[in-house]
């Protein structure tokens, strides 16, 4: 309730200069006067006769200057006033900052109900319709009693502010789930970020499968323990995937984007520079990769088809948020209640999930994004800048997948927010 009082305290500032000069000029309201003298004698043969006041009025000095001008002035307020260019710049930053926490609040909501085997649910904010009105009205009346030798008169003045936003919402499913968020990233989608400098160690491990034979780590199984390295993933592809940040940071990685029948291809090249260091790291990825020297094409698939091609199975949107439920936090009596299975290990020590999701049985107090979900809270700590990064990267993820699928004539729902 406050920030609804504050943001109409604001759209009415406008007024506010307006007003203080209407009180600070107009005369005080008048108090109630005799419209007679003070008693008086009147002396007339002999006779002596008291006259005393009749009537007593409230009278208001209407012909007084600055009444008129003030009333004038308060008038006209309503056609000199605008309202628009105040709340513009505000009100577009505000539902901007609102959609980006909703969907962000959205993501981590159905990450966490993947871990727990429930289904994901998605909602697109389709319009948001922010309706703003002022009005303003005044009137000035007044007369004079010639009998009395009075005047009388009133000013009334009012205003009317409206804030009334409606949002349409519509949810992801059928045709649509299945084209944005259930098939998987081509390597035309998945690689432009990288050349415009996103991590490319940090995005092919949220969003590739495998790479040629060397697998990333897979989603939670009923396994024995014994075989918790082979959901952990390769040692070779992380080990892949730090030599190509290290090429990326270097300037030594280069793509190559064409648009070829029967659809887009994408080329990487590799240069070795004169450094020994960066050679040796640069041969060590072609061996990884097992291509030759020269420019390699990257596929979709498990085997390439001919020489210097590099074959990868990349990960849907679904895909990517069920890799990242296997590593969050969860309690451990929800594990020992078989309400979700033990988070997936490591290949390799050191090694971290790509985005640490806290639990906690109250609200934190500084979070990137925290959403309640079974009586707890899951939460991404602020200070955390490479979960942040990994999860923004996701975010990007599914509107890039979501691209023009987002009319498909499904159900919408419509929220009139006015009060």
């Amino acid at each position: 309730m406050a920030r609804l009082c504050s943001r109409e305290s604001k759209a009415l500032r406008p007024l506010l200069p307006h007003l203080q000069c209407f009180f600070t000029h107009a005369p005080t309201w008048p108090k109630v006067t005799d419209v007679f003298s003070p008693q008086r004698v009147i002396r007339s043969d002999s006779k002596t006769l008291r006259h005393t006041p009749l009537v007593r009025l409230a009278t208001l000095p209407l012909f007084n200057p600055n009444w008129i001008l003030s009333g004038c002035f308060l008038l006209l307020i309503g056609g000199c006033a605008s309202i628009g260019p105040t709340v513009l710049d505000r009100n577009h930053l505000d539902y901007a900052q609102a959609v980006a926490d909703a969907e962000k609040t959205q993501t981590l909501l159905n990450i966490v109900r993947l871990r727990y085997a429930d289904t994901a649910t998605f909602l697109s904010i389709n319009q948001v319709v922010a309706s703003y009105s002022l009005r303003t009205t005044g009137g000035v009346t007044g007369g004079i009693n010639t009998q009395l030798f009075g005047q009388s008169g009133s000013l009334q003045v009012g205003a009317t502010y409206t804030d009334a936003p409606t949002m349409t919402f519509s949810p992801i499913a059928g045709a649509q789930l299945a084209k944005s968020y259930v098939r998987p990233l081509s390597p035309d989608e998945l690689f432009p970020p990288v050349q415009n400098g996103v991590p490319i160690g940090g995005l092919l491990r949220l969003a590739v499968q495998s790479i040629g034979d060397l697998n990333n780590a897979l989603p939670l199984e009923y396994t024995p323990i014994s075989s918790s390295i082979r959901q952990a993933g390769s040692p070779g592809f992380f080990k892949l995937l730090a030599d190509l940040q290290t090429l990326q940071d270097d300037g030594a990685l280069g793509f190559r984007f064409t648009d070829d029948r029967p659809g887009p291809r994408v080329y990487l090249s590799i240069s070795s520079g004169s450094d020994s260091a960066m050679q040796a790291v640069a041969a060590e990825t072609r061996t990884l990769l097992h291509v030759g020297p020269g420019e390699v094409e990257i596929i979709y698939g498990r085997t390439a088809s001919r020489p210097n091609q590099v074959p990868m199975i990349t990960r849907s949107v679904i895909g990517i948020l069920t890799y990242i439920s296997a590593q969050i936090d969860v309690p451990t009596a929800d594990v020992e209640a078989h309400r979700t299975l033990p988070s997936v290990g490591y290949a390799s020590t050191g090694q971290r999930p790509s985005v640490v999701v806290h639990t906690s049985p109250t609200r934190p107090q500084s979070a990137f994004v925290a959403v309640q979900c079974r009586d707890r809270w899951f939460w991404i700590a602020d200070t955390d800048f490479a979960s942040k990064v990994a999860f923004s990267g996701i975010q990007n993820f599914m509107n890039i997948a979501q691209g023009e699928a987002t009319d498909e004539g499904g159900p919408i729902l419509t929220i009139p927010a006015a009060r």
